[in-house]
């Protein structure tokens, strides 16, 4: 009879054992996952050019419509050397307004939706500039139109923490960007060109963590 007990208990310990391996297979096997998933999600971290651009040409649109009805006033009082002053404000206008309206008729490539991250805003007391210390790149897709030169970011204090090329990306052209670790507020600046023709240059409030 005894020996007929000790089997049952034998094989108790056998299956606990087992069990106990197993769950933490499963485990180690969900822990590598979320890293690898962690990291992928750090690799493929990203703005739209189409939101990122759009939002800035907006922001310089209105800023220099604010100098447009300054300088006009000045001209009112008499001021006759404003008038050269006046034509190219209205010059820059209009092309920041065509540059607007290209940015706005751009799309997200294919298989690609727009990250539900903050759009850049504007206003210098805002909080929802866009935190861009993982950033990566930023995607133009296969607009072959627009071309970003020259991108830097300068930190508060004059540092230069990150720059940006063009190049070639899962999801078509886009501007490949390093940037350091840095805290505080910065400003990205870029130089764009569509199609040759309408040049204009942005800068852009961001923020490091």
């Amino acid at each position: 009879m005894k020996k007929m007990n000790v089997i049952p208990l034998i094989m108790s310990v056998f299956l606990l054992f087992s069990c106990t391996e197993q769950e933490q297979v499963i485990s180690e096997s969900i822990a590598e996952k979320s890293i690898a998933k962690e990291n992928q999600e750090k690799e493929n971290e990203y703005l739209l050019a189409q939101q990122v651009f759009y939002a800035a040409s907006l922001e310089k649109i209105e800023q220099l419509e604010n100098e447009l009805a300054e300088l006009s006033g000045k001209k009112e009082s008499g001021d006759k050397e404003t008038i050269n002053e006046i034509e190219k404000t209205q010059k820059e206008i209009s092309n920041y307004k065509i540059a607007s309206e290209y940015f706005y008729s751009m799309r997200p490539p294919k298989g690609l939706r727009p990250l539900p991250r903050p759009r850049p805003c504007m206003s210098e007391n805002s909080s929802c500039n866009p935190i861009i210390t993982n950033l990566q790149q930023i995607i133009i897709g296969d607009d072959n139109d627009l071309v970003a030169n020259n991108l830097k970011i300068v930190s508060e204090k004059g540092n230069v923490v990150g720059k940006g090329e063009m190049g070639e990306g899962k999801y078509g052209r886009t501007v490949k960007i390093e940037v350091e670790k840095f805290n505080g507020k910065a400003t990205m600046y870029v130089e764009l060109s569509i199609s040759n023709e309408t040049k204009l240059s942005l800068d852009i409030p961001v923020r490091g963590y």
